[in-house]
């Protein structure tokens, strides 16, 4: 006689939750974009090693320079993306800027997601004490400005790198603004009746998080993720943009501050100058690429993030 056996290993609550989200359009096109990102970054070294090879004096995204031409210019067959006003092919210095750009908002972000989750839901389930201590660090991290700290931190330090600007930006916002945000969220959690009913079952207090808690609380820790890997981003950009550490010769903040502030002498006396000044002086091809790279990592960060959200609650949609 056949008996139908139950499965030996219930689906977890966790898989579900990312299925779903994985079936929100929003979500698919925020990964694409990611993709895309991704890709244009792995093209530095693929062209440094083909299209290139044999012309860093020219495609040098640091010391690049084509003599051949009055900087900065616009697209042409040499330079796809133009030159800025230092002589550097734009599309190097973009490719180049894209991959440290997208190590620190990723970087930022999960450090910001596994901090907020951890200790928002410990605090929510345990009470005292430790609630206590969350909500306290909480509290004094969140009157931290991170984008100051940073610089207070990182100005005039050669060891200080892009990747400790993002771990010390994702632990200012994990345990700060992040923490506070999952524990509001997990208390209401806590007081549903499938986590008494674990509780009676004999789930211990890190199985009742892990399996019971956290699926409800991965949307609200995918928002803190993108708003930290924006945050990060922006952050990063403006330390660049300053010049204030080593590593910040060359990247998106560079970029706009070569546009910006590094420019030939305009022409003297108002009425000599003309739009077609403007338009070959100007580095705007430097300006355009990389405040558009921006613009699509934090695009990505928010389809993902707002995709998630709605894919697992559904009343968001409305």
């Amino acid at each position: 006689m056949n008996v139908d056996r139950a499965p030996d290993r219930l689906p977890s609550p966790i898989t579900g939750t990312g299925r779903q989200m994985l079936r929100s359009l929003k979500v698919r096109v925020g990964l694409s974009v990611f993709v895309l990102l991704l890709g244009d970054a792995a093209a530095h070294p693929l062209l440094q090693a083909t299209i290139w090879n044999g012309q860093e004096s020219i495609y040098s995204p640091e010391t690049g320079h084509d003599r051949d031409l009055e900087h900065p210019t616009g697209p042409s067959g040499a330079h796809v993306l133009g030159t800025d006003a230092l002589g550097r092919d734009v599309l190097s210095t973009l490719t180049f800027s894209l991959a440290p750009a997208l190590q620190v908002a990723v970087l930022a972000a999960l450090v910001v997601g596994l901090l907020s989750i951890v200790f928002g839901s410990l605090a929510a389930y345990s009470r005292g004490w430790i609630d206590v201590a969350v909500t306290s660090v909480g509290d004094a991290f969140s009157l931290l400005p991170p984008t100051i700290v940073l610089l207070v931190v990182g100005v005039g330090k050669p060891a200080f790198g892009m990747i400790d600007a993002a771990l010390l930006f994702g632990l200012l916002y994990g345990l700060g603004p992040g923490a506070l945000v999952i524990r509001s969220r997990a208390l209401s959690v806590v007081e549903k009746p499938f986590i008494d009913a674990a509780r009676v079952a004999g789930s211990g207090p890190g199985r009742i998080i892990r399996s019971q808690m956290l699926p409800h609380l991965l949307p609200y820790a995918g928002v803190q993720m993108m708003g930290a890997g924006i945050g990060a981003l922006i952050s990063v950009a403006f330390i660049q943009y300053l010049g204030a550490t080593d590593e910040s010769r060359v990247g998106l903040g560079s970029m706009i501050y070569t546009a910006i502030d590094v420019q030939p002498v305009l022409p003297t006396g108002f009425g000599s100058f003309n739009m077609g000044d403007f338009h070959a002086r100007i580095g705007w091809t430097s300006l355009l690429s990389a405040g558009l790279a921006m613009t699509l990592i934090a695009a990505a960060f928010y389809l993902v993030a707002v995709g998630s959200r709605d894919a697992v609650i559904p009343r968001t949609r409305r």
